[in-house]
């Protein structure tokens, strides 16, 4: 039985971006951006929002990149500039009934889960840097699945296949694709509340109000 929860949906999200080996990018940016949104209280998977993005300081993709994600230079040259995505992902949101038609004011009880700290307190911080925005105040809180898995079966899982094997949950799609990578993580936050697990926020970032 899944425990009951806080929130009246979940948003997994999980950013690919451009990436190197064996020396990192110096400016990474986001090339797929996937969320599932979940009811908050069965965890079924309510709406999918997907978009690629076109990458503008590095826009040729290194065959790591490739290799690591699926993703194919001709998918991200179809893809749209990320302030685009930023955007559309806003009316997404705004279609789903979670925040206002003309702001951000939460109009439920809603929080991210990510897998980490990466995509909500590095990348999305980044890639708005570039285009000279500030994230949306709804994504200024999140929660980190590691700290969730970690606070019930008392290890750290250094990566979303250590959770699962852990967890004793298949691994669907393909690693390191954004949009497989929510529906496993998804399957993991699931398994936690049928656990036992309240989800909490676990992490926040402070900035100044973005008006995108």
């Amino acid at each position: 039985m899944i425990q009951t929860q806080d929130f009246d949906s979940f948003l997994v999200l999980d950013f690919e971006a451009t990436c190197d080996r064996p020396v990192q990018l110096q400016t990474q940016e986001i090339i797929e951006f996937p969320v599932i949104k979940l009811n908050g209280q069965t965890f079924e998977i309510e709406s999918v929002f997907q978009t690629y993005v076109k990458p503008s300081v590095n826009p040729v993709l290194t065959p790591f990149c490739t290799q690591l994600t699926g993703i194919m230079q001709e998918t991200v040259d179809n893809g749209v500039p990320f302030e685009t995505a930023l955007q559309m992902f806003i009316e997404w949101m705004r279609a789903q009934n979670l925040i206002a038609p003309d702001s951000y004011e939460p109009l439920s009880r809603f929080a991210f889960i990510t897998f980490g700290n990466w995509d909500l307190q590095k990348m999305l911080v980044d890639q708005c840097n570039l285009i000279g925005t500030l994230p949306p105040e709804f994504m200024q809180s999140w929660i980190n699945l590691k700290k969730s898995f970690a606070k019930m079966n008392n290890f750290w899982p250094n990566s979303l296949s250590d959770a699962m094997n852990a967890l004793r949950l298949p691994i669907t799609g393909r690693l390191h694709s954004g949009v497989d990578d929510c529906e496993n993580i998804a399957a993991a936050a699931k398994k936690l509340a049928e656990s036992g697990h309240v989800f909490k926020i676990t992490n926040k970032i402070r900035v100044k109000n973005s008006n995108f």
